[in-house]
């Protein structure tokens, strides 16, 4: 499940796994009538969706059998936020009720927050 800042990175993603040939959904402010659905089935075995910072919150992300067995759902964070709490909430989607997870940073120092409040 990568998550991403904004819509336009979370359409960037999807566009870098179609011509990858990744099957994947989008969860952005553009789905928001099928928001819990997607969520919902976050946790299917192969299923890889790509969401934006605050997308599906409140809906549980049940792990199938097969996603539990090879050790749960699997969140990158492909840029930070400048909310540290945000950036927590989306690595909390993995091991959520003691279900097992795991969770990365990607992010690359070009990155506008780096560049825009870390010193040279």
């Amino acid at each position: 499940m990568p998550g991403t800042r904004s819509v336009k990175t979370s359409e960037l993603v999807s566009a870098r796994l179609d011509a990858a040939g990744l099957e994947h959904v989008v969860l952005n402010a553009r789905q928001d009538l099928s928001e819990a659905e997607i969520v919902r089935h976050a946790g299917q075995s192969g299923r890889i969706t790509v969401a934006t910072n605050m997308a599906g919150r409140g809906t549980d992300i049940v792990l199938s059998p097969e996603v539990r067995a090879v050790g749960g759902l699997h969140v990158i964070l492909s840029e930070y936020h400048e909310a540290a709490r945000i950036d927590r909430q989306l690595f909390g989607r993995a091991g959520r009720q003691g279900d097992p997870g795991s969770c990365e940073a990607l992010a690359a120092l070009d990155d506008e927050l780096f560049t825009a409040h870390a010193p040279r």
